[in-house]
């Protein structure tokens, strides 16, 4: 058996049902008005006089049935919820996809931007954020239905965050805990009225349900099987009666009685509060009243108008302060609508309702019978149980499929405990232009659900226990040359290669796996260089042993053309330029010449027909694996190189190697050293004055 309560601001109803195959019967009911005004506009404000009021109900019933009432369905107005819009934007330039990490991420500062909104509008109110819905997704300025594994600058996220006041919701529990109950279900009075009254394939459709009680009119706007918007008008019952009263010199429950009637009765025979017995005639009420009428209905309309945007297609009107007559036609009047489109639900109207008690009439107890309706059928809870880290907590919810972040937020749980912070980025210069590379982003904190891995997004059920640990931080990017530089194209000989230009950072030549560091300044030229292009043209360097010691060089002379002309290595190629190359295989000449060596210069000094001339006294052998070297040979991979040095003595005859001399028509010489003749072969010694005749 279920219990429900409709806790409104003129009165309270209990009632008592059960489930009987697709429909529930009502067992029993009982109604009664609050004593004092103990409630305004449906908010509790003597919690001590509505518990009086709850606790007669609820021994009544208790009574009636036989049976000990512990957990109750109760249901709060949807005028109480607040909702605010919430927005962020974040660069994904850097991400080559936008995964399901960065759309979290996005949306969940949107709902920290939501919660800031309303705490700079709301700051005395204690708020629990009951949900969020994506409004919409931008990206690159355009509209985007999903992010996910698409790529772009700049995503942006559109949020609705609802949020439901902490006393309302205390108030609520103070008077149910005060009577020995406990709250085993509850909703709100809009949704538990949907819920019973449309028809499921009737839910897409843009409805409005209208709540007329006693102190307020409650519009809640439904589209696509979900209810998008609430609001609220403080005008409803309560001023048509206040008008009877003020008109007709009558207390308020008299009035109360002459508004109830009005549907039933063509004349009132009453005293006002002076004693005198009076006769009115329901044509004169309707006339004392139709001012008054029309006001709630205009206001009515107008929050219907700024809520939805445009008429709705029907509105479903519940609650005993639209019973009277003439209301629901100059409703339906004055949003434009056929009266056929405007309906006032009565709850013995419902095919999914057995009253066993025949007494339940009336659009007043749509909502307590919705409140028992839904907990029967276990949906429209926005009151969940669950377990936070060993710790029992009470969530409340709009989304019948809560999800782990909506119940961490209303613990207390910051956005900044759930994500961790993103990596730092680096800023770095290129050629005196300023780059910004962002750290990646954090990671959500590890979370468990009943003891399996789950995210910021899994729903919960009630009961779920959760586990929440620690978010991560993010890393800073990692950045190389090789992913800013751009290579220079040149076609070589008819192919198309690139070619990287030297780059230097802080002023040293750096390798393109360069890790970039924070603050650096990269320059580099947008061009190359021939020796560059010459250098990375080659082929793989060749390996030899000179004297020892291993070195590379590179096997090839390569010689660069440009429309027929060679060029100096220094020369500067800019992107896109047409060139030849010509490679020449080095000899072992070549590379002794590469090898710049510091030939040992020893030499004498001797004067030749009073000249002095200089003979070196060392001369160098060139050994190739141990042999003597051609030095026009070409190398080959893993040569060993020996260069030696070998001490002669100088000889007369080496002379010749450092004079000019016309030896056409010589027929005779003679060749004297110190004064004495000698021989081509005769030694030379340093200071030696040698006289060279020729006839």
């Amino acid at each position: 058996m279920y219990f429900a309560l409709d806790i409104g601001t003129r009165t309270v109803v209990g009632l008592l049902a059960e489930p009987e195959k697709e429909r529930i019967k009502i067992i029993d009911f009982v109604m009664k008005e609050h004593r004092e005004r103990a409630m305004l506009d449906g908010q509790i404000h003597d919690v001590k006089e509505v518990a009086e009021v709850v606790s007669e109900i609820k021994k009544e019933l208790e009574e009636r049935s036989g049976q000990k009432l512990e957990k109750v369905s109760v249901a709060l107005a949807g005028r109480f919820l607040k909702t605010v819009i919430g927005y962020h934007q974040m660069d994904v330039s850097s991400y080559k996809r936008i995964d399901a990490n960065i759309i979290s991420n996005l949306e969940m500062n949107a709902v920290k931007h939501a919660v800031e909104e309303m705490r700079q509008y709301s700051e005395d109110l204690d708020l629990y954020c009951v949900g969020y819905s994506v409004l919409h997704y931008f990206l690159d300025g355009e509209w985007m239905k999903n992010l996910l594994d698409q790529r772009g600058r700049k995503a942006e996220v559109k949020v609705i965050a609802a949020f439901l006041p902490s006393h309302v919701v205390d108030a609520m529990f103070a008077v149910v805990e005060s009577v020995g109950l406990e709250i085993e279900h509850m909703t709100l009075e809009p949704i538990a009225a949907v819920e019973l009254t449309v028809p499921d394939d009737l839910r897409r459709l843009n409805l409005v349900l209208i709540d007329v009680g006693a102190g307020t009119s409650d519009i809640a706007v439904s589209r696509e099987g979900t209810i998008i918007a609430y609001g609220m008008v403080p005008k409803a019952g309560d001023e048509i009666s206040e008008k009877i009263s003020s008109d007709f010199l009558l207390d308020f429950q008299t009035a109360e009685f002459v508004k109830r009637n009005l549907d039933k009765k063509n004349e009132f025979v009453v005293k006002d509060i002076l004693g005198n017995e009076l006769k009115i005639s329901k044509e004169e009420v309707l006339n004392s009243i139709a001012p008054t009428l029309d006001d709630i209905i205009s206001s009515i309309v107008k929050q219907v108008m700024e809520l939805n945007g445009k008429p709705p297609a029907a509105v479903l009107i519940v609650g005993g302060g639209a019973k009277v007559p003439g209301f629901v036609e100059k409703l339906s009047q004055k949003l434009g609508l056929p009266n056929n489109r405007v309906a006032l639900k009565n709850v013995e109207d419902l095919h999914t309702i057995i009253d066993e008690t025949k007494s339940l009439r009336g659009s007043e107890f749509i909502t307590p019978v919705g409140i028992v309706y839904t907990r029967s059928k276990g949906i429209a809870r926005i009151f969940t149980k669950v377990t936070v880290n060993g710790e029992n907590v009470y969530l409340i919810g709009l989304d019948p499929s809560m999800t782990v972040l909506q119940a961490l937020l209303q613990v207390g749980y910051r956005i900044e405990d759930l994500i961790g912070k993103p990596g730092p980025g680096i800023t770095f210069s290129v050629n005196d232009e300023l780059v910004v590379k962002k750290g990646s982003l954090g990671k959500e904190a590890s979370i468990l659900v009943n003891g399996k891995k789950a995210s910021l997004r899994t729903t919960l059920n009630n009961g779920d226990v959760i586990e929440v640990g620690k978010p991560q931080s993010g890393d800073p990017p990692v950045v190389r040359l090789k992913d800013i530089i751009q290579p220079i194209k040149l076609t070589i000989d008819g192919t198309s290669r690139e070619f990287f230009p030297t780059v230097y950072v802080n002023g040293k030549p750096e390798d393109l796996e360069y890790i970039i560091k924070d603050n650096d300044k990269i320059v580099y030229e947008k061009s190359v260089k021939v020796s560059e292009v010459a250098k990375q043209y080659c082929d793989e360097p060749l390996t030899l042993t000179i004297n020892g010691e291993i070195r590379e060089f590179l096997p090839y002379e390569v010689k660069v053309y440009l429309d027929g002309k060679e060029l100096e290595s220094n020369i500067l190629l800019a992107d896109g330029l047409s060139i030849h190359i010509e490679k020449i295989q080095k000899t072992l000449r070549d590379i002794i010449r590469e090898l710049n060596i510091q030939w040992n210069s020893e030499e004498i000094k001797v004067v030749v027909n009073g000249k002095e001339i200089s003979i070196p006294v060392v001369e160098y052998e060139v050994l190739v694996n141990g042999k003597k070297a051609n030095l026009d040979s070409v190398l080959s991979e893993g040569s060993m190189i020996d260069i030696k040095a070998i001490k002669i003595q100088p000889k007369v005859i080496d002379i010749f190697r450092f004079l000019d001399l016309e030896i056409d028509g010589l027929k005779d010489y003679t060749i004297k050293v110190n004064g004495n003749h000698v021989g081509f072969m005769d030694p030379l010694k340093p200071g030696d004055e040698i006289i060279l005749e020729l006839r």
